[in-house]
């Protein structure tokens, strides 16, 4: 078993030392990590981390869906992308600065700008693209689609769960918080 980045010796992270799990719990706690911990393919494949990824790939989806305009204002990558805007800064920073996009003044009003792709930035959302399909064709081809339908039928189940209970919990902690 790999140990996580927040793992001791103890081979357990610091919310178990902290928490008491039942063993589902922790079942479901390993199993969160194994995919925070894995590489995307699109990632390895391209050499960005999974912030410039998702932002190029905003201003990707952006300029498909207005063709007419020269970039994606930086503003509305922010309202879009449930990212923290230093977060954002550090990826378009780092995507400019690896050729994939240029940011630019809007001409028609100097306080917005622009971030568009150039044509690096179109070459290497290819390759995401095409790493994408890769990974799913390879899933595909490992999984029967019986197990296919278990797992989605379980991860939305999980995904309910979860949506559920952080509700509850924000529930809670707005009536503590009235108190």
């Amino acid at each position: 078993r790999i140990m996580n980045h927040d793992e001791g010796r103890s081979g357990k992270g610091f919310f178990e030392s902290e928490i008491h799990l039942t063993a589902e719990e922790e079942r479901l706690l390993r199993a969160f990590r194994q995919f925070h911990t894995m590489k995307s393919p699109e990632a390895a494949a391209c050499g960005m981390n999974r912030s410039e990824i998702r932002v190029l790939m905003q201003i990707h989806s952006y300029m498909q869906k207005h063709p007419d305009e020269e970039g994606m204002p930086v503003s509305t990558l922010s309202e879009n992308s449930h990212m923290m805007k230093a977060a954002i800064s550090r990826s378009l920073k780092e995507l400019e600065r690896q050729g994939c996009i240029l940011r630019i003044q809007d001409p028609d009003d100097r306080r917005y700008t622009l971030a568009l792709l150039t044509q690096p930035g179109k070459e290497k959302i290819t390759q995401i693209l095409e790493q994408t399909q890769r990974m799913f064709d390879l899933i595909v081809e490992r999984l029967p689609v019986e197990e296919i339908d278990k797992i989605v039928d379980g991860l939305n189940k999980l995904y309910q769960a979860v949506s559920d209970s952080m509700a509850q919990m924000n529930s809670e902690n707005s009536e503590t918080s009235e108190k």
